[in-house]
């Protein structure tokens, strides 16, 4: 006889909303639009301490968050904003990010998740904060300056050279799409390739945007929110989960993009405990009952004293797992991965960083005796 499924300890359902950041929910008939943060199922290996990978999802839902409609995953930069539209099945999707240089860069998606035919209305790549249906055929936007002139009204050193109390022009500008649907609209074209913009993309003024009626941006209350509606309909938001690690026949451990470590009852589905804390576990060691996890400190992290700031990619700490919490056991020089032998001895394995990158270290840890012995 095969493998048999026990029991889904993650909740299966709506696993593709992952985490959420924003919803709209169409007064009409309920439907509701979640934006959502979706973690792209890779295994960095030595890259662990890299930037993460991300998709960008749109899932649409009935009423109730019963059941889900469609998906949308071909948004590349993060999703500012949402509009449904009164009465079609039609979302636009507001998306942009700061490059990191010198631009914004971003686009306005229109989607139809019955047909599934999306289109990019606007030319180029400019990112676009926010969104509503002006009626039935145009929507009032609100882009962002397209790079640092724009963004200061000036070059960088004349915005650099300003007098004390000066402050840069609004760096919000808005435009009105129009005609944004076919007069006769064909089967998987409904779409128009060729929208009125008002005014010319070139011609747009400043506007600041809560003085033409769009509400003030604040990240976490959109964030609230969305998990407000998530709970109260019983959908429980989903995150990685990097190792488990069976503590005995009933009882497995996971750690997760949520919790260090969260212990599960495989019978009954209860968890029984979870540890936050700061950092990523990416590995969970165990010796007859006692645990010990691979913790990956995020870049910047302060040092002990709180003195200065390591700027590394990131480092390994081994922690022991206590009644109380968690107990540290070394500080490693760099991410390392780790492995335990039958003894419980721990083989710590670090690349090193800084001035000791390329130059790899190993240590032995002896759990039974907090012997630590430096091996290469």
């Amino acid at each position: 006889m095969g493998p048999q499924l026990i029991r889904h300890l993650s909740p299966p359902r709506l696993a593709e909303v992952n985490r959420p950041r924003r919803h709209r929910q169409r007064a009409s008939d309920g439907v509701v639009a979640v934006a959502s943060d979706v973690y792209a199922t890779y295994w960095p290996a030595r890259g662990i301490g890299g930037r993460e990978a991300l998709r960008y999802r749109i899932s649409i839902h009935d009423r109730a968050l019963q059941g889900t409609l469609a998906v949308f995953d071909e948004a590349r930069n993060s999703i500012q904003d949402l509009a449904l539209h009164p009465t079609r099945p039609v979302v636009a999707i507001a998306t942009g990010d700061h490059d990191g240089g010198w631009s914004y860069g971003g686009a306005l998606w229109l989607w139809n998740w019955e047909t599934g035919e999306f289109h990019r209305p606007l030319p180029g790549s400019r990112q676009v904060v926010a969104c509503r249906w002006r009626d039935n055929d145009s929507l009032d936007l609100i882009l962002y300056a397209a790079d640092e002139d724009e963004e200061f009204g000036a070059d960088e050193d004349e915005a650099e050279g300003q007098e004390p109390g000066w402050t840069a022009p609004e760096p919000h500008f808005g435009l009105v799409a129009a005609e944004l649907f076919r007069s006769q609209p064909q089967p998987g074209a409904e779409f128009s390739r060729s929208p009125r913009l008002i005014p010319a993309l070139d011609e747009m003024e400043r506007v600041v945007p809560t003085d033409v009626g769009f509400p003030a941006d604040e990240p976490m209350e959109r964030l609230r929110r969305a998990g407000t509606l998530l709970e109260a309909n019983g959908v429980q938001s989903r995150t990685r989960v990097w190792d488990t690690h069976w503590v005995d026949e009933d009882t497995v451990a996971a750690a997760t993009d949520q919790h260090l470590l969260e212990i599960w009852n495989v019978r009954t589905g209860e968890c029984l405990r979870t540890v936050a804390g700061q950092g990523l576990t990416v590995e969970i060691l165990g010796y007859q009952s006692q645990l010990w996890l691979n913790v990956l400190t995020p870049p910047g992290d302060v040092d002990p004293d709180g003195a200065t700031l390591r700027n590394l990619e990131g480092r390994s700490q081994l922690m022991k797992v206590t009644p109380e919490g968690l107990e540290l056991v070394t500080d490693l020089d760099g991410p390392a991965t780790m492995s335990m032998d039958g003894n419980g001895n721990i083989l710590c394995r670090s690349m090193g960083e800084g001035e000791s990158a390329g130059n790899p270290t190993s240590v032995i840890i002896e759990p039974t005796k907090e012997a630590i012995r430096e091996v290469r």
